[in-house]
């Protein structure tokens, strides 16, 4: 992890997400192999009028997002860490099902993330399952789902700030499709990887996709 990384780290957790995107592939880090991954998420309505529906109501508006990951290959099939995301930050782990030698990966990632405004605890889980199309590409698709503070759609108190008190909690799920690529340029100042990956939120008032774009150190 190089000091650009770190630089990263501080502005990664003041600012807010949603909940949306893990934002890795289904194959684990490998034995010793550490990472920081910085990533945004841009939601995308499909509608034009819902666009404005949502500004003007503010149910499931969802905004661009940062997070981050920081994690280390525990094993060869164990990945474990610390992300942040939503306004918190927590451990997580993630566990590879198939031979890490193999092309193709199936794995399950669980993480949970304290909740600074709230003061609650979210959870967060997904599997994957993906196939590396060579050394340097990954590709895979995932469900993901979780119990959080319902942060696309917090109250406004008396004086039009964030009430916190009174958020509800709710169920998210998600239907995510990915790739990574490693660019392999022995340069600290150069990620090791990119990543992007589209995520279609279920169960939400409008239709929407949300794009995520990530780097790795």
């Amino acid at each position: 992890m190089t000091r650009t990384a770190l630089l990263l780290v501080i502005p990664m957790l003041l600012c807010a997400g949603c909940y949306y995107g893990a934002m890795q592939g289904a194959h684990t880090l490998g034995n010793d192999h550490m990472i920081f991954r910085g990533s945004m998420m841009f939601p995308a309505f499909f509608s034009a009028e819902d666009r404005r529906e949502a500004d003007e109501s503010g149910e499931d508006d969802m905004d661009i997002s940062p997070s981050f990951t920081f994690a280390t290959g525990a094993t060869s099939r164990l990945d474990v860490g610390v992300s942040a995301y939503g306004y918190g930050v927590g451990p997580m782990v993630k566990v590879g099902i198939l031979d890490p030698s193999s092309p193709e990966a199936v794995s399950v990632l669980a993480g949970a993330s304290y909740v600074i405004p709230a003061r609650v605890i979210a959870t967060r889980a997904s599997i994957a399952a993906g196939r590396r199309f060579g050394p340097d590409f990954e590709a895979w698709a995932g469900y993901e789902f979780g119990y959080s503070p319902d942060l696309l759609n917090i109250p406004e108190d008396s004086e039009g700030g964030l009430d916190w008190d009174a958020v509800d909690n709710t169920f998210f799920h998600g239907i995510s499709l990915g790739l990574q690529y490693e660019l392999g340029i022995p340069d600290s100042w150069v990620p090791e990887s990119v990543v992007i990956e589209f995520v279609i939120p279920l169960g939400l008032r409008w239709d929407m996709i949300a794009a995520g774009l990530g780097v790795t150190y």
